[in-house]
Formats: C-alpha cells, sequence, structure tokens
C-alpha cells in the first residue's frame, strides 16, 4: 500500500504519486491543475500575447519542438485535425491552408473569391469536387505565377476550379501548347458523328 504523505482538504489522503513538489512543500497536485486552469482561463488574452512573441523570437526553437512532437505524437496531432474539420468545416480549413500556402490571409483569399462572385476565373463555373466523404465542396485552388516564382517573386492570379487548375499546371502554362490544343479541337470538332459515333 501506497504511503500517505500529505492529506488536502479537498481530495483527503494523498500519495507522493498524487502531490507535486512546490519548493519545499507538497501540494495537491489535482489543486495544482485546477488553479493553473483557473489562472489561465483568467487571464487568456495576456497568455497569448505572451506565446506570440516568445514563438515570433524563438521561431527555430518552436519549429524544432513541433517537428519532434509530430514525429513522435502523430496519432495526437491526426485527432487535432479530425476535430478542426469536423467543428469548422473541410472548406474553411482548406482555404486556411491555402492561404497559408501562398503567404496571404483568409480575409484576402475571401475578397478575391467575392470579387469573382465564386466562379472559376477561367471557365466560368463553381468548383464541383468535393471532400473524400462526398458531404463537403472543397474551395477554389488559389493560382499563381510559376515563372515569376523561379524568379523570387509570389504573384496570385486568380482563383481556379481543381479542373482548370490541373489543366494549367500539367501544360506548365505554356501559352503555344494552350493555342495547338484549340486549333487541335477546333480541326476536330465536326469529325465524330453523334449518332454513330463513328469516325468519319
Amino acid at each position: 500500500m501506497s504511503k500517505i504523505v500529505k492529506k488536502c482538504k479537498i481530495h483527503g489522503d494523498l500519495t507522493i504519486d498524487q502531490t507535486r513538489k512546490d519548493g519545499d512543500k507538497l501540494r495537491c497536485k489535482a489543486c495544482r491543475l485546477a488553479s493553473n486552469a483557473k489562472f489561465r482561463e483568467k487571464n487568456r488574452e495576456i497568455l497569448v500575447e505572451k506565446n506570440m512573441i516568445y514563438k515570433a523570437q524563438n521561431r527555430d526553437i518552436v519549429n524544432a519542438w513541433n517537428k519532434k512532437d509530430r514525429q513522435e505524437n502523430p496519432e495526437k496531432y491526426r485527432k487535432y485535425e479530425a476535430n478542426y474539420i469536423i467543428k469548422h468545416g473541410i472548406e474553411k480549413v482548406r482555404k486556411k491552408e491555402v492561404a497559408r500556402l501562398h503567404g496571404i490571409s483568409i480575409a484576402q483569399y475571401n475578397e478575391l473569391h467575392e470579387k469573382q462572385k465564386g466562379l472559376c476565373e477561367i471557365c466560368g463555373n463553381p468548383e464541383s469536387r468535393t471532400s473524400r466523404s462526398g458531404n463537403d465542396k472543397m474551395p477554389l485552388c488559389l493560382d499563381h505565377c510559376h515563372t515569376c516564382k523561379d524568379k523570387g517573386k509570389h504573384i496570385i492570379r486568380g482563383l481556379l476550379c481543381h479542373n482548370c487548375n490541373s489543366a494549367m499546371g500539367k501544360l506548365h502554362d505554356d501559352i503555344d501548347i494552350l493555342k495547338s490544343m484549340i486549333s487541335y479541337l477546333e480541326r476536330h470538332k465536326h469529325i465524330m458523328d453523334d449518332s454513330t459515333g463513328v469516325i468519319q
């Protein structure tokens, strides 16, 4: 049987595993955790600001810790992401991720989305792609100039649907190939007999 080392007015007899050394005194761990939680809730804004300042001033240390923690506890982060998606929806999560990757804010993404009335700038259609579950609509892709990126610039061109964005990427933004494709389609537009499906 574990030796009783302290008595707590709330939790009764405590063993060494239920206490925490605070200087030269043993304190009830449960009471200490409750007190800390109450303090954090009361001073949330101050602590958040201090945390942001620390992260900004110690970016390398924070990134190294996060990377190590993700590698050691992948299940924890998968759970975080799943809960965040359930709470906010896949569209908002995807928007946030796209905005982060391209160095803009969600507000800037939403401004561009509103300017295009939620439609793809090429085909003029809304995004038809859905999440893997099929329950949530995915946001429009944020298209950027790939040539400019090679020159050290990151220029956002507009929002595209997944199909148009994929086509642009696979063709490497080559205008000559796009013109050739248009010419090809125009030359062969009337070759297929719609009624029989037989090439004339």
